[in-house]
């Protein structure tokens, strides 16, 4: 439910799925299902343009690499959103930031991009957290991601170097191989060198992020 806050209730959007997170941009509301499926609603139009009450999704993403949807997470700027899972998967809005190098067709301006990014993460990223620059700062934007071992890394989506894939038709992503990218600096762990999960993981600062144990 969107609520007001006078206290009426201003939408009510629905899923056919059983949701496991959600996370708001200035324009998008996303909520991702168990089975890793992404939903999007426009929740900056305005309310006697939406859909009534009930409306669905207006977009349905899918990562095809074993997202679960534990963690999802905006950009600052909402230009891009990432999703936990065996690897964190990272969808671009077309018109915030440049369409994948191998992909001479994108989504409409402002609209996902049905093909994500993906950041290597054989480890599981249970928690993803973006820095706290906006997009027109490029290249220097960067993911944190927290394993299920607590292991945290960082990288960079948009950056260098990276593996370039993407052979296969697009309308049907799950049987491409999709844009790889290799971890920005490196990694950090429990102090104690133990395999230990993380409860938080938060950005402090451009160059500071912290994480939370569960000891």
């Amino acid at each position: 439910l969107l609520v007001s806050r006078g206290g009426e209730i201003v939408r009510e959007l629905q899923s056919e799925r059983p949701l496991r997170s959600l996370a708001t941009s200035e324009r998008w509301l996303a909520a991702a299902a168990f089975d890793g499926t992404v939903e999007l609603w426009d929740v900056a139009e305005p309310a006697a343009a939406a859909a009534p009450q009930g409306d669905g999704a207006g977009h349905r993403l899918q990562a095809h690499c074993g997202s679960d949807a534990e963690a999802l997470c905006w950009s600052a700027a909402g230009g891009s959103l990432a999703v936990s899972g065996k690897s964190a998967a990272v969808f671009d809005f077309p018109g915030a930031n440049p369409p994948h190098p191998y992909r001479r067709a994108a989504g409409a301006r402002g609209e996902p991009d049905p093909l994500p990014r993906v950041c290597m993460d054989d480890t599981h990223a249970r928690w993803v957290a973006w820095a706290p620059h906006s997009e027109p700062r490029g290249v220097t934007t960067t993911l944190a991601t927290a394993s299920s071992d607590g292991t945290v890394r960082m990288w960079q989506p948009r950056g260098t170097p990276l593996r370039k894939g993407g052979k296969g038709d697009p309308a049907q992503p799950e049987r491409m191989k999709p844009q790889f990218y290799t971890f920005l600096k490196h990694d950090a762990a429990h102090p104690s060198g133990d395999a230990i999960g993380v409860s938080a993981l938060v950005w402090l600062g451009e160059e500071i992020v912290a994480v939370g144990y569960e000891t």
